[in-house]
Formats: structure tokens, sequence, C-alpha cells
């Protein structure tokens, strides 16, 4: 703990004493103190910048206890929201807006205070925190009175007068903050972040799969998808911390063993032509994630998911179905890209005419929830899609009936804001059905 007294003493013989100051920091972030005397701790967090171009995020505890008991928990946050605006010619200008915490923790003479920062860099830097603390009693509380002298003191009434439920209460709350204390510091909350990201993708990988092996005749074998999924999961991107550029380095040979892996697991002896145009339909994926801007570029991801499409169709010597390129294409996209153009790509597909139009209405609701459904919501999607195609009710019929369907099946899914997300399948689905 580092105190500085001030230089110019307030007047002794007012309610309060003189304050005495310290900090928390990246390097520092605790700092503790025994009250010879009740006094309140003021505690500011958040980096005072004038041009707002610094971002920071914090939390602040503040944890007072008497003879080993908790008496009090007090909490406190700051961070920032950025904000762009635009500068004319000058393009765009980023803004950090600051919102600060404060504590203001009364502290019984005797109470011992224990101040904590916490910060995750995974967000934002740590924010700048200051704390003073404010003695009661005037000219009989300097700077230079003893935190640790022995003086006879009531205990403070806390919350041990207010039940052993209060008292429980507070023991968990001091315990919860000392865990987010802990998951901060650890990295706990990064590599939680990490493996779902990662647990996303994978489950990408192997939608990717499935669709892929039933369009190509890929072998059921379990053993021989997994290869292929191994050999996959070779050139897809590993999920990075936020703010660290994913490693997307291929290399020449996990290409060349994918492609010889798909001709093994499918049954078929490539071409030196076909093995090149599937090896160069790879490359073309690989080249949506070599960088952001190509990552946001939709006639890129378009015209490089084509180019795949079109190369996998020669090496399997036989035509995609418009369903099988509308699938695949949607697999695809959701492996690149930055995540923001799926719907754009797969609203530009004409409904599909080759009687898998219920499948892909399926597909196409998972598309825009972002999620997988349950067996049980795509079994009775399906049915409710299939029904309305075979007797193709007028329009206003078939919208009420889907509606119903998709409410039974979706459940809270739909009431939380998803009917505009999904009206674009719904439409799709509606337009393949429409009598004559």
């Amino acid at each position: 703990m580092s105190m500085q007294a001030p230089t110019t003493s307030p007047d002794k013989t007012g309610l309060y004493g003189p304050r005495t100051t310290g900090s928390l920091s990246p390097t520092q972030p605790n700092a503790s103190g025994i009250a010879a005397t009740d006094g309140n701790l003021v505690v500011n967090i958040g980096t005072v910048e004038a041009r707002l171009q610094t971002p920071f995020a914090g939390i602040v505890t503040c944890t007072t206890t008497f003879d080993s008991q908790v008496t009090s928990v007090n909490y406190a946050s700051a961070t920032t929201q950025m904000t762009t605006v635009e500068s004319g010619k000058k393009g765009n200008q980023t803004f950090y807006l600051p919102q600060y915490g404060t504590l203001n923790v009364p502290v019984r003479q005797g109470e011992q205070w224990t101040l904590q920062l916490s910060f995750e860099t995974q967000f934002s830097p740590a924010p700048d925190v200051v704390y003073y603390w404010i003695p009661l009693g005037g000219a009989a509380n300097t700077p230079a009175a003893k935190a640790t002298t022995a003086v006879d003191v009531p205990a403070p009434v806390a919350f041990a007068q207010t039940g052993a439920a209060a008292e429980a209460r507070l023991n968990q709350l001091a315990a919860t903050t000392r865990q987010l204390a802990e998951n901060l510091s650890s990295g706990a909350l990064r590599q939680g972040s990490l493996a779902d990201t990662q647990r996303v993708i994978d489950e990408r990988v192997g939608d990717l799969t499935a669709i892929l092996g039933e369009a190509s005749g890929m072998h059921s074998d379990p053993q021989a998808r997994a290869a292929f999924v191994q050999d996959l999961q070779r050139i897809v991107c590993r999920a990075a911390p936020p703010g660290l550029r994913a490693d997307n380095r291929v290399e020449a040979a996990h290409v060349a063993d994918l492609v010889a892996t798909f001709g093994r697991v499918t049954g078929r002896t490539l071409s030196p032509e076909q093995a090149a145009g599937l090896t160069l339909g790879i490359h073309a994926l690989i080249a949506i994630n070599d960088n952001e801007r190509n990552r946001a570029d939709l006639e890129l991801i378009r015209g490089n998911i084509d180019l795949f499409l079109d190369h996998l169709q020669q090496a399997l010597q036989q035509p995609l179905g418009q369903s099988q390129r509308r699938l695949l294409t949607r697999a695809l996209v959701r492996l690149v890209g930055n995540g923001r153009q799926e719907h754009v790509v797969s609203s530009v597909a004409p409904p599909p005419a080759d009687g898998k139009e219920a499948d892909c209405f399926v597909a196409d609701i998972e598309q825009a929830l972002a999620a997988p459904l349950d067996s049980y919501a795509k079994a009775g999607l399906k049915s409710a899609a299939e029904q309305i195609l075979a007797r193709r009710p007028e329009q206003a019929e078939a919208q009420q009936w889907l509606g119903t369907a998709l409410s039974q099946t979706l459940g809270q899914a739909l009431r939380e804001g998803s009917q505009r997300l999904l009206q674009p399948a719904i439409d799709r689905l509606l337009l393949a059905a429409r009598p004559g």
C-alpha cells in the first residue's frame, strides 16, 4: 500500500481528518489497511484521458472484515464504449467514451479494508484507480496515527446481527468476487472463450463434411470420414484470442493430403487435372481468410466459392443440383469470411428445384438462427415444409400454417426476435410451394 499525505492540511477542527491517497495498478492491484477511526474509503475507477483514445475495463472490490469476519463486500466497475463517427473526407474516427465507476465505503474503527483491482486484457487494458482514506474526527486523526494501534472498540454492527442467512450470503459474495478476480488474472475466461470458438469451428467442419459427403457419395464408414475431417481441420484456421490474428498459413502438403483423402473416401481415382483443379479451388477458399479485407468482400467470397464448386463438379464428373450447391455454399461460407455475409450469399440463390426444398428450408432456418436445431425440431419443420409443398395451399393459409409450425418447434428462439431473420427462408419455401 502506498499512501501520501497532502501538502496542505484541511481545517483540523472539522468533521473530517486529513485525507491520504493511494493508487492501484496492474503491478500493484491490491491495497489494505486497518482503520484507526471511523471513516470513508472513496475509490475512483477509470482512466482520464482528454482525447478519448484510451480504452479500459476493470472491476474494483472493497471487502471489510473484523475479527476475521466479513462485514461488507462492495464493488464497482469502469469501462469504455467504442463509438465511430464520420469525419468527411478524412474517413472515420473512433472514440472511447468512458463510463467511470466510484466506490464510497464507510469503514468502522478497527475494521480491515482490502481493495483489489481485477482486469482482463482480452477485453481492454486496466483502468487507472485512485483511492482516498477520509477519517472522521478532525484533529484527532492525522496521517501519523498508527493504523494498527490496539484500541478497545466494540465489534462493528456488520451483518452478523441481522441473522446467519445474511452472514452466509455475504461470505458467499466475498468468495464470488475472489473467484472472479482469479478467473480474470488466470486467463480462465479467455481460455473458455477460445474453447467455445473452436467448438463452433469444429461443428462447422463437421457440417461441411456431412453435406459434402452426401453430394459426393463419400464413404459412410466413420473412420474414413474421420480421416477426411482430420485433413480438413489442418487447413481450417484455429481459434485465436481477440485482438490476435489467427494463423491462416496452410502448408502445400496439407492441401495435397486433403485432395488425396477426398479421392480415397469417395472411391475415385483423380486424374492430375482433377487433382490440380481441386487444389486450385481449395487455395481459392484459403485466400478468403488471408486478410480482413478478403473476409469482408462479398463478391470475392462468392466468386472463390463458386470456383471451388466448379472444380468439385469436374472432379466428381457429375453436376451438383441446385439444393446441393446451395447447401455447400452455405456450409463453406460459414467457415470463411467474417460471419456477416452468410444471409447475403445464400439469399441470391433461387428456390431449389430438385425435390429437396424441405431440407433446404430446415438448413435455412438453422442458418438464420446461427445455431443447430435438435432432431425433434428438424423433423417437425421438415414435415411441415413437405406438407405445404405437397398440398400447395394459398399463400395466406401456407403462411399461417408455417407460422404455427415454427412457433411449436422453435418456441423461445422464435419469440426472441428471430422472425425477421427467418423471413427469407419462409419466403423461399412459399415461393416453391406457390400453386400452379
